[in-house]
């Protein structure tokens, strides 16, 4: 085995990234019904969207994370924006007016 060799200075090793998680949410234990609830996936290297599908008919759950040291909240609500401009143009996937900031 061989070590990679080490990044230039200010690079990561990996940028952007999307998480898809589509399950099926209904849990129960000994037939009782449960609760579900996302918690934070954990430290963001770059920006991270983390996609929810609960297959419950309320549609996805959009979640955009970023790096604080990388991103100021100014640049985060534009990557939002632009994140919602992009999901509001495909047609049929998503109902426009049920998407928000």
């Amino acid at each position: 085995m061989r070590e990679l060799p080490a990044l230039p200075s200010g690079r990561r090793q990996f940028g952007p990234d999307i998480n898809i998680m589509s399950f099926n949410y209904s849990l129960g234990y000994a037939g009782h019904p449960a609760t579900v609830h996302n918690l934070r996936p954990g430290p963001v290297d770059d920006l991270t969207v983390n996609v929810y599908d609960r297959m419950d008919g309320h549609g996805l759950d959009v979640v955009l994370d970023g790096n604080a040291e990388l991103y100021g909240s100014t640049e985060l609500s534009a990557h939002v924006a632009d994140l919602v401009s992009l999901l509001s143009s495909v047609a049929g996937l998503l109902k426009a007016d049920s998407i928000t900031s």
